[in-house]
């Protein structure tokens, strides 16, 4: 039996709403390039404020946090159990075991169950019979299979301003 938990190495800062879109509007002017239209004016960008505002907060959506899930809610645990035994002509060996791994990202876990049986026996002095069986259950959600990096990238640039839920107040 072994119980685990795993973490992200580095929580990365996520900027405000206000700081989002100032980061924005930097960037564009130093790429010489028109200001998104949504961010361009004081005004503009007061009006998304106060939208956030009445939805959760000026902050906006830390999707860090939207996203990933804290270090006590990933455990990863095991279980094993293993018996075997026998007669004189006959020997067995039987195994079962179980697997759960709450994954870092929401929405992604792992779960396994296994199961072995081997059996060996002497039929006649001369002959002897084997047989192993293997059987595997296996249940998985994945964001993008072999690729949790490219999410945890991905929120990273996510527009502060959005919202993460379905209600909206206006």
């Amino acid at each position: 039996m072994s119980i685990g938990f795993q973490n992200i190495p580095k929580r990365y800062d996520m900027l405000d709403a206000a700081g989002f879109m100032e980061y924005r509007n930097r960037a564009y002017v130093a790429a010489g390039k028109e200001l998104m239209d949504d961010f361009a004016t004081a005004e503009k960008r007061e009006r998304i404020l106060t939208f956030l505002e009445k939805n959760g907060g000026r902050a906006g959506t830390d999707w860090w946090k939207e996203t990933t899930r804290s270090t006590l809610k990933t455990p990863i645990q095991n279980y094993n159990l293993a018996l075997s035994g026998g007669m004189s002509k006959l020997r067995y060996r039987t195994s079962f075991g179980y697997m759960s791994q709450e994954g870092i990202l929401r929405g992604s876990d792992y779960d396994r169950l296994n199961g072995r049986l081997n059996l060996d026996s002497k039929v006649t002095p001369w002959m002897n019979f084997s047989a192993n069986i293997n059987v595997i259950y296996e249940s998985r959600r994945n964001i993008t299979e072999n690729e949790p990096i490219r999410v945890l990238y991905s929120v990273r640039s996510l527009p502060i301003p959005s919202l993460p839920y379905t209600e909206i107040i206006w």
